[in-house]
């Protein structure tokens, strides 16, 4: 019956990737599109917020839920949506046909179509005859996480003007939380205070994920100025080796960290990331970018065990592997 033929779209995830029944794996895609039960729940949602908006006198929900942010209209959404997909399609276009041609080399049908149940698992065996392997376990032995949060905060020291400075005399939750205060380098006026607290342990939140919050959001009102403190909760493995992608994770967040402490905002509603969601990730998506600079890595970089930097050939396969692909590839 129905309810015996769906299935979540995660549970499915890894038998698209690794299935090599054709069938199988197209019965789970019917599976998984079981989203037309939820239509009329859709509806009803988008009927409700269209006479909300009204009331609050938007035209649409749409025109309300965008003016607060960066973009402000549906018109600046729509232009740019028009201007990635027509960058995109060309692209896309010729991934495709080039999986489609793999998938009928790889079956020895010439006539085989690409379905969306393939996509996933041609994608997988096209990586394993053509695509560069890269060892990111090699190259987290360069990245140990205590070099890694010491350069990144000199990285940022030096990029705003800042002097942080490790407090031995702060109260923590556990005892291998950190913080620092932070200060102007010319001024040496007090910004603000952080706390990092960084490695995996039974009892903490946040998933495997990584997140920053506020103790204290910063707020000037009448001339007296609150000063913020923030934190930040990661959960590196205990070998406290960082994959790259970890090396990224840790500089965006570290990026909310300063947006928290160094923000103008007046009120504490509007400072750092108790804004808007939008403007809240744009500072760290740009600062992130830092951890594909050729420099950057080098100096984060430090065997965990020689204290040697990252190969220079190790690095151009990395490095290279973030522009070699585009749309589906990616």
């Amino acid at each position: 019956d129905d309810k015996k033929r769906k299935i979540a779209f995660w549970d499915a995830a890894d038998v698209l990737v690794f299935a090599k029944n054709e069938t199988l794996r197209h019965k789970l895609i019917e599976m998984r599109d079981v989203g037309e039960e939820n239509l009329p729940i859709l509806g009803k949602i988008i009927e409700k917020s269209q006479e909300s908006a009204k009331l609050n006198g938007y035209d649409t929900f749409t025109q309300e839920r965008l003016d607060p942010l960066m973009v402000k209209t549906p018109a600046t959404v729509e232009r740019f949506l028009e201007r990635v997909l027509q960058k995109l399609q060309i692209s896309a276009r010729k991934e495709l046909d080039i999986l489609r041609a793999f998938k009928r080399n790889f079956t020895g049908n010439a006539t085989d179509e690409l379905g969306p149940y393939d996509v996933d698992y041609f994608l997988r065996k096209y990586d394993e005859e053509h695509a560069e392997t890269i060892d990111e376990a090699e190259i987290a032995r360069y990245f140990p996480l205590d070099h890694v949060v010491n350069t990144t905060l000199d990285i940022y020291q030096e990029l705003l003007g800042l002097k942080f400075k490790k407090m031995g005399d702060c109260q923590t939750w556990v005892a291998n939380v950190s913080c620092y205060r932070v200060r102007d380098e010319d001024s040496n006026e007090l910004l603000g205070q952080f706390y990092l607290d960084t490695v995996r342990r039974a009892n903490k939140g946040a998933g495997s994920g990584a997140y920053v919050s506020s103790v204290m959001n910063k707020a000037n009102v009448d001339g007296v100025v609150k000063k913020p403190v923030a934190y930040m909760m990661t959960n590196f493995d205990a070998d406290n080796l960082l994959y790259h992608t970890d090396v990224g994770t840790f500089f965006h967040e570290f990026g909310h960290i300063m947006h928290s402490l160094l923000g103008k905002s007046k009120y504490s509603r509007l400072s750092g990331t108790a804004g808007e969601r939008d403007f809240v990730e744009l500072p760290s998506q740009m600062l992130e970018n830092w951890t594909w600079d050729r420099k950057v890595l080098k100096r984060m970089s430090h065997h965990y065990v020689t204290g040697e930097q990252i190969p220079d050939a190790l690095l151009d396969q990395k490095l290279a592997h973030r522009t070699g692909r585009d749309n589906i590839f990616d």
